[in-house]
């Protein structure tokens, strides 16, 4: 019963840092910036659109991480596989209209943000996982 408990969890997780992540990097890159473009924004936009993303993917990764409430990076390192998944998948379909290098930055930006978000809540709030 335990390990259903956990598989749950997991899924829960997941779904739930997906649509944290999916939620606040529309807002970082579609409503506060109006469209993130590599040719088109300005480096301020480029700054904010970028910062917000990291943002919303060290709240995902914190808020998947705490609901597995074990020390399970499970999701986080599902997270991250789906990211690595899209990013392969928008560049190789050509739907990535930035520069290749702009994209994997990116993509690995929303990655390096889940595991700061397990470092911080760990670092911060150990309690939470015990």
């Amino acid at each position: 019963m335990k390990t259903v408990i956990l598989i749950v969890r997991i899924v829960i997780a997941v779904i739930c840092g997906e649509v944290i992540l999916v939620l606040g990097t529309t807002l970082a890159q579609e409503v506060i910036v109006d469209g993130l473009n590599w040719y088109s924004s300005s480096k301020v936009e480029l700054a904010l659109g970028g910062f917000g993303s990291l943002l919303a993917a060290v709240i995902s990764g914190i808020v998947a991480y705490m609901i597995v409430k074990k020390k399970s990076l499970i999701p986080i390192v599902i997270l991250s596989i789906l990211v690595c998944i899209e990013t392969s998948w928008l560049i190789g379909t050509g739907r990535s209209e930035e520069p290749l290098w702009f994209s994997i930055v990116a993509g690995a930006t929303l990655v390096l943000g889940f595991w700061i978000g397990v470092w911080i809540l760990n670092h911060f709030k150990p309690s939470v996982n015990k």
